[in-house]
């Protein structure tokens, strides 16, 4: 990949890649062009020379190889999209059969809908039985547990005053 190159993330869905990608184009073609509006030697009359006397361009100029690397750049990002634009589902079907494949797809979420539907009533009602059935032990669990707390009470006051029958 280009070294501008952002890698997609791999949680996307193919749209959002694709504009991911045409978004990265943007960004590499203005960069390429502001660098080679900011770098380009100006133009020069044919009786000038923008080459210092060593034959190399003046520092900061851009040169032919930059200006390269910016197309390759710029081509390999497009073939990314192009690439991904093939992925896309039903880019080699007809119109008439995404439309049956909406409509079989309406049709399942139609179906999961209901199903989720019966689940959460399912849900419902195991929820108001569990609750029921702990509302009924704790009741019990209290009437029972309360003459029993009330008689171990009663004992032990009996048995601090002394008679060793309740006190056991």
């Amino acid at each position: 990949p280009p070294p501008s190159f952002q890698p997609v993330p791999s949680f996307m869905d193919r749209l959002t890649e694709l504009q991911f990608l045409v978004d990265g184009l943007g960004r590499q073609m203005y960069t390429s062009l502001g660098a080679i509006q900011r770098d380009a030697p100006p133009s020069v009359l044919p009786s000038t020379s923008i080459l210092s006397e060593e034959g190399l361009p003046p520092d900061g100029l851009l040169t032919e190889d930059t200006m390269k690397e910016f197309a390759i750049d710029i081509v390999n990002h497009t073939k990314l999209i192009e690439q991904n634009i093939d992925l896309l589902p039903g880019i080699s079907t007809s119109e008439e059969a995404q439309y049956q494949q909406l409509a079989e797809l309406q049709r399942e979420n139609e179906r999961l809908g209901k199903l989720i539907l019966s689940r959460v009533d399912e849900a419902k009602e195991l929820h108001e039985q569990v609750s029921s059935a702990l509302e009924k032990l704790s009741t019990d669990r209290l009437s029972n547990a309360a003459p029993a707390e009330v008689k171990t009470e009663a004992d032990a006051e009996l048995g601090a005053k002394g008679d060793p029958e309740i006190a056991s």
